[in-house]
Formats: structure tokens, sequence, C-alpha cells
């Protein structure tokens, strides 16, 4: 095996999109200890992206990636909703003071326009929050576009072992090991 630039432990979602980028401009060795990329968490994920996850401090990232995954066809439009009972207007209160100024796009509603959303919806349930821009994301499908858009420019490797840890590198520029010593059963 020629040597790499980059070894990158796991090929799921993180993995394959560092793998994704730094493959323009390095050889990247990308380690699974599985006979697939992205089997474990990633492909199991039922991924929700909504702008507000994560705090106001995310905020700006989380829409950053939008336009992003919108173009390429990454989500599916869902939107959220926030509901509440009169005792509970406060926390609504508070979600709005808190991401007001972020630039996340969402709207109070009242009970009449909840109840427009949710037939059926129960005496008690008096406001919500909408959300419209939250979306369903495939993360399979970014992972294996990923692969393939970069496919030509760095190499997966399936260990079938599990990484148990990487030996110090030493002085800069020094070549380093991935340390696969046990055989998965």
């Amino acid at each position: 095996m020629k040597p790499h630039d980059f070894a990158i432990v796991g090929a799921g979602i993180a993995g394959a999109s560092l793998a994704a980028e730094l493959a323009p401009h390095a050889s990247v060795l990308l380690l699974e200890a599985e006979d697939a990329p992205g089997y474990h968490a990633t492909g199991r994920s039922a991924a929700f992206w909504e702008e507000c996850y994560g705090g106001p401090e995310i905020v700006p990232l989380t829409l950053a990636s939008g336009p992003y995954l919108r173009e390429h066809g990454f989500v599916s439009r869902r939107g959220a909703l926030y509901i509440g009972r009169d005792s509970e207007a406060g926390l609504l209160d508070a979600f709005e003071a808190r991401f007001g100024g972020t630039g996340a796009t969402f709207e109070r509603l009242d009970r009449e326009r909840v109840a427009a959303i949710v037939p059926g919806l129960r005496p008690s349930w008096t406001g919500a929050i909408w959300a419209p821009t939250s979306t369903s994301r495939g993360c399979t499908s970014i992972t294996s576009a990923w692969r393939s858009a970069t496919a030509s420019s760095w190499q997966c490797v399936p260990a079938s072992r599990r990484f148990t840890g990487m030996p110090g590198s030493g002085e800069s520029g020094a070549k380093t090991t991935a340390a696969l010593p046990h055989r998965r059963s």
C-alpha cells in the first residue's frame, strides 16, 4: 500500500466528509472496521436538519450548510412544530427570545393556527413554535455522494478489525502507522 498524507478512522458521515474535503489536496486513506462504509450510526440515522439545533451559537453553521444540502438534494422539507400548553407558554417565550436574533426561520402560533396543522389537537395544547425550514436528511445518501465524488482521490480500506490506537508520530513529518491488532470475531 502506498503512503498517504492523511489516515481517517471511520467511514461514516464524519469520516467520509473529512475525506471528501481533504482528497482534492492530499492523498487520504479511510479505514473502516465494517465491510461497508457508513454501516453503524450513519446508516441507521433518521437525521433531522433543524436551524435551531445546538443553540444560538451553532445556528450560523447550520444556516451555512442549508444551501449545500438543498442544492444536492440531501434534505426533504418536513417542518418542525414545538407544541406547548398554557402552563408552558414561558418555554415558548424563552425559545423565541433565545433564537430571535439568530436568522433561524420560525413563527409563534396560537391555538387556532396549531389546530389547523394538527387535526384533533387536544384542548390543553394552546400554542406552538413552527419551524418550516426543518428537514429530514439522508446521512447515507450524503456519505455515498461524498465517497463517489472523491473516489479517485482516496482509498477506503475495510479493516475488519477494531482500531485501538495510534503510535506517537515523533518529530514533524515522521511516518505514523495505524495500530489494528485485534481481529474482529
